[in-house]
């Protein structure tokens, strides 16, 4: 009788595959870095399973090591993926000063000879890239512009020892794009310059790679992007792109080791490791592509943007929307509707259907957003916003008002 037809039984490979799922949970847990764990996290590993006779202990040592080989690998792709920071090669870690822009107005320009990062201004970075559009952001207002290079050309003053180091990470190539009007810790405005890079590291015994795009930069007061996301209140203007740019990098990942998708290639045009150069070379192009659409798409987003942002000026003129829903929303917002955001000072009232109105302690609109219930309450939860007092609550109105 099958397993299937037993009431409270297990099919045996379900059984095993759980236990596998635990003892590389164990082997996780004993390595540095155990902490860098995703949900979905998932390992891809070759075993011998012998049909007849016991399971011989060099068996048994072979998926042992195949197991820890694979979440080595895991670990050190997970460490060369720091958002907002790019890889120090010559330290093999992400985590000290040259692994991030130094301002808001830096790009990565390359590394060094020893593999230290370098960073020049957007600006002088198109100029020195000889780009066509470089003096468009210079005008009034500044363009949205990008620019791609390639991999080897960010490479191209290394020195041999620096090169495939630290699980063999490789920056296939990057596209700048700047600037973005941001808000500062005060309320005004700023621009901001990004680097998005297309990087991959080994995927461990099978020679396989990990593929994702890490988005390089620094707020306009020397903070993390996260703290530039939470002023913003919304979706990153770069975030649509982005996100299109990781799921054409997940179709390229699952299809590896399968024909004509460069299995062991290098994705630089070149003879790959494992692979012939043709099978290299089309996975270079299509990683290429995957780059070129991610410019596009930040260009395209700027463009609808702006016109959304004339629409919007053009309303406020008028005495529209969202003005007049801002008005009416403050005056009839119950206490538990008032809310301060105790990191950036301001008044967030809550209106229906998820309408949010900032606005500064002097009285003056910042922006009108939605938010999502699962959104308020995670700041509330995390106090991020409080409920404003009846003093605060009752000034407020009263500076909107005069």
């Amino acid at each position: 009788m099958s397993s299937e037809n037993v009431p409270g039984s297990e099919d045996p490979v379900e059984g095993a595959l759980r236990a596998l799922g635990e003892a590389a949970r164990r082997e996780q847990a004993r390595l540095p870095g155990h902490l860098v764990r995703r949900p979905g996290d998932a390992l891809e590993v070759t075993l011998t399973v012998p049909l007849e006779g016991e399971v011989a202990a060099a068996a048994v040592e072979e998926a042992r090591g195949a197991l820890r080989a694979e979440l080595e690998a895991l670990i050190a792709h997970r460490a060369a993926f720091k958002p907002g920071r790019v890889l120090n090669l010559r330290t093999g870690s992400a985590e000290g000063e040259a692994t991030v822009p130094p301002d808001a107005r830096s790009v990565f320009a390359g590394y060094g000879p020893t593999g230290v990062p370098k960073y020049r201004n957007f600006g002088q970075w198109l100029m020195d890239l000889e780009h066509p559009d470089f003096d468009r952001v210079y005008g009034r207002p500044p363009a949205l512009v990008t620019a791609m290079t390639r991999g080897e050309d960010l490479e191209s003053e290394l020195l041999p020892a620096f090169r495939g180091t630290a699980a063999d990470y490789r920056i296939h190539g990057q596209v700048v794009a700047g600037w973005f009007e941001v808000p500062r810790r005060d309320g005004s405005k700023a621009l901001l310059a990004l680097t998005v890079q297309l990087v991959s590291s080994s995927r461990g015994t099978k020679g396989h790679r990990r593929f994702g795009l890490n988005v390089l930069g620094v707020g306009p007061d020397g903070e993390p992007l996260e703290a530039v996301l939470d002023r913003l209140g919304t979706e990153a203007p770069w975030q649509p792109a982005v996100d299109w740019g990781q799921q054409a990098l997940a179709t390229v990942e699952g299809g590896q080791g399968r024909r004509g998708n460069g299995r062991g290639g290098n994705g630089r045009g070149g003879k790959g490791r494992g692979g012939d150069g043709q099978v290299a070379g089309k996975l270079g192009r299509r990683l290429d592509g995957i780059l070129g659409g991610v410019a596009r798409r930040l260009e395209q987003g700027r463009r609808a943007r702006d016109r959304r942002t004339r629409h919007a000026e053009e309303r406020h003129r008028q005495g529209e929307r969202p003005t007049r829903m801002a008005l009416q929303d403050l005056s009839q917002a119950s206490a538990e509707d008032v809310l301060h955001d105790e990191r950036q000072g301001t008044f967030v009232v809550l209106g229906d259907r998820g309408r949010a109105h900032v606005w500064n302690p002097s009285g003056k609109l910042v922006t009108s957003i939605r938010y999502s219930p699962d959104s308020v309450a995670r700041k509330k939860r995390q106090q991020i916003w409080r409920r404003a007092t009846a003093e605060e609550a009752a000034e407020l109105r009263r500076r909107v008002g005069d």
